[in-house]
């Protein structure tokens, strides 16, 4: 059976998001920006490749979460966030997932 769990992995994810938000607790490092939500996006999409074995959409589930992660980890560790050889290295780990579960996007990986 193949179910489509994007929007239910979205949906909770936003909802813990504002759930968050809203209550009393206070993260040691900011978590409420735009990284979250490509985090959060990106992980509904892998969870919907894994869980619906829909494996075409791991390569935007990494794209999106290793962008989100990223600028989370640019901020956090004072790195430079504008470094274009990070984003060639999250396509192509990407293609080199894709390809684990697909048997394509090799050539592709190995070009990033």
């Amino acid at each position: 059976m193949k179910g489509n769990w994007f929007p239910g992995a979205v949906l909770i994810g936003f909802g813990l998001y504002a759930f968050f938000q809203h209550s009393s607790y206070h993260p040691p490092f900011p978590v409420f920006t735009w990284p979250t939500i490509l985090l959060i996006i990106g992980a509904a999409f892998l969870i919907h490749a894994y869980s619906g074995k829909d494996y075409e959409m791991i390569l935007p589930g990494v794209i999106l979460a290793g962008i989100g992660a990223h600028f989370h980890a640019a901020r956090y560790f004072s790195l430079e966030a504008n470094d274009t050889g990070i984003y060639f290295l999250i396509i192509a780990f990407g293609f080199f997932l894709l390809h684990l579960k697909t048997k394509k996007g090799l050539l592709y990986g190995w070009l990033f």
